[in-house]
């Protein structure tokens, strides 16, 4: 039976690993684990209040051993640990201080282990931040074209916790919360102590890929990481890890690339990155925001709009004639990416593409093809939730401030259509003709403006939906904040004109008094005032909730049928 050393280095930071002790015992069916705190420079007190905690909560099962080291150090602190003093146990868990379980990681990766001997390397679970976010779902190490090392990362890392779920093999795991074999760990010398800030267990989970094992992620179940407080405030932090990801780890992963399984390595797909700039300052403000967040190699295509000489269909258009990249990324110049990673992008864009291999549009917001609700993630400049904040999915619609589109699908916009806006529409529903699909992604993106609902954007939405009426296309469309009908039923145009006023009016947008003097002017230029504000009590008299298949109309439509048929009958029986 399998016994498991369970390794945690600790300074100064009795409270969390306190927390990080009560929720092992709390959370850990089996029994068979031995705790060593590896005690890296605490205060005498300090360290009277741990040998308290432990004789308090662990004194029948007498399974806490604390060894003292004079610095930290980790690679050689845990390495000591393995070698000196670990006594019979076979497995070992290598525990950062600010974990806290959720659920019975250790039992479950005891189990793994024993039906599964000298075959995996490494076990990890999913850990979130304090925040409920992903912190980690296993690492993700990212190559160029030219199958050389650029970045080594977590999987998730920032996204929302019920990602990444499944249980799949993985490049590796952290070393923050990870499981491996005693006599494996050994037998690969251990922690390479080279390393002076971090990426050893990197380069020990890719050895043990290169040996022939497995190294396995577990989704469903969770435990929280507060992530790096056991590491001390070392001012030079940054420069070692640098110079460990150049130095040490990059040669490593050159050297071996080969070795690895490409289906879990990341290759950074070539990104063609498209502006339309209101003026030269938000062009210049832009690209220095910009720049660094992409690739080297990525293709940059900005235009200057301040004269207003091209509107937004031309420069897609001619964006992507243009356009190298596998990916072509069209976004407003008022969005920022800050808290956001390249890789978090390139993750998403991945993983749905490995889903469905139709996927040929994405956006951070829209309208859900399912239930036709508001989904999808970004932020205003404070870094509050300005729009949305539903998970993602299959999309009928996307917002446009930050659309991406696969070039090899073939996709664009609809060459008789000029403006603004609803081109993001456009592009959906031309990826729906074409049998392809639409996403939005989970990627919160700040996004300085809401928009303005004035006098161009109905004058916008009215000609978008005479586009749709003359190819007769008899569904409701909506967008994000208004909702078009592409038939010719002049009671399902004016309903629509309906739903668009309640979406907007639910939404609290800030120009929502000039957007329903526009639709009501719409309303009774077209229908009739009479007309309309029948159409206008209806709706909200009857409580009918924005849908695209009313019961409503089909109600209408049965019963003028049965009373054009019995109307006689019906009406002169009385007389």
């Amino acid at each position: 039976m399998n016994k498991l050393a369970v390794i945690i280095l600790n300074k100064s930071n009795n409270k969390m690993l306190f927390s990080c002790l009560s929720s092992i015992k709390e959370k850990t069916f089996s029994k068979n684990y031995h705790i060593y705190i590896g005690d890296t420079g605490s205060s005498e007190f300090e360290l009277r209040e741990i040998d308290k905690f432990v004789k308090i909560n662990f004194e029948s099962t007498k399974n806490v051993d604390l060894i003292h080291f004079d610095n930290y150090n980790f690679s050689k602190n845990n390495n000591d640990i393995v070698k000196s003093f670990i006594k019979d146990e076979n497995l070992l868990l290598f525990c950062n201080n600010d974990i806290k379980l959720v659920d019975d990681c250790i039992t479950e990766a005891m189990e793994i282990f024993e039906k599964n001997h000298n075959k995996l390397g490494t076990l990890g679970f999913k850990l979130l931040f304090a925040n409920d976010t992903i912190q980690h779902a296993g690492q993700a190490l990212i190559i160029n074209s030219e199958k050389e090392f650029h970045l080594v990362t977590h999987r998730g890392l920032g996204q929302a916790s019920d990602l990444f779920t499944l249980r799949d093999e993985v490049i590796g795991n952290t070393g923050g919360f990870m499981f491996t074999e005693k006599q494996f760990f050994l037998e690969l010398g251990g922690f390479n102590e080279e390393y002076l800030e971090c990426y050893e267990d990197v380069e020990y989970n890719l050895k043990c890929l290169i040996n022939g094992r497995k190294n396995l992620y577990f989704g469903d179940k969770i435990a929280y990481h507060y992530e790096s407080q056991t590491r001390n405030k070392n001012p030079n932090k940054l420069f070692n890890e640098k110079l460990d990801m150049n130095s040490r780890l990059a040669p490593f992963v050159n050297k071996n690339t080969s070795k690895f399984d490409e289906n879990l390595l990341f290759m950074i797909p070539k990104m063609s990155v498209c502006y339309l700039c209101r003026d030269s300052n938000s062009k210049n403000q832009l690209f220095n925001g910009v720049v660094n967040f992409f690739p080297d190699e990525t293709q940059f295509l900005l235009l200057d709009n301040s004269m207003a000489q091209i509107n937004c269909y031309e420069a897609i258009r001619l964006f992507i004639s243009q356009s190298t990249g596998d990916f072509i990324l069209i976004i407003h110049d008022d969005v920022e990416f800050s808290g956001l990673n390249f890789y978090s992008l390139i993750n998403e864009l991945s993983r749905i593409c490995k889903l469905d291999s139709k996927a040929a549009l994405f956006g951070v917001a829209g309208v859900s093809f399912s239930d036709h609700s508001s989904i999808g993630r970004f932020r205003d400049v404070a870094g509050e939730h300005n729009w949305g904040f539903h998970e993602g999915g299959l999309a009928s619609s996307l917002d446009e401030c930050f659309l991406v589109l696969r070039r090899d699908k073939g996709l664009s916009v609809s060459n008789e259509l000029s403006g603004y806006h609803f081109y993001g529409t456009d592009l959906c529903l031309n990826a729906r003709e074409k049998g392809l699909a639409s996403y939005v992604i989970n990627f919160p993106i700040i996004h300085k403006s809401t928009g303005s609902l004035d006098k161009n954007f109905f004058e916008a939405r009215n000609q978008f939906e005479k586009h749709l009426q003359k190819k007769n296309n008899p569904r409701f469309v909506r967008t994000t904040c208004t909702v078009m009908y592409g038939g010719r039923n002049k009671i399902k145009q004016a309903w629509a004109l309906a739903m668009s006023l309640d979406l907007i009016e639910k939404a609290q947008h800030k120009d929502f008094a000039v957007a329903k003097e526009c639709i009501l002017n719409t309303g009774h230029s077209r229908y009739g005032k009479l007309f309309f504000s029948i159409i206008l009590f209806i709706y909200h008299n009857k409580g009918v909730k924005i849908r695209f298949k009313t019961r409503l109309f089909k109600r209408i439509r049965s019963d003028f049928i049965w009373w054009r048929k019995n109307w006689k009958s019906r009406v002169f029986r009385f007389f």
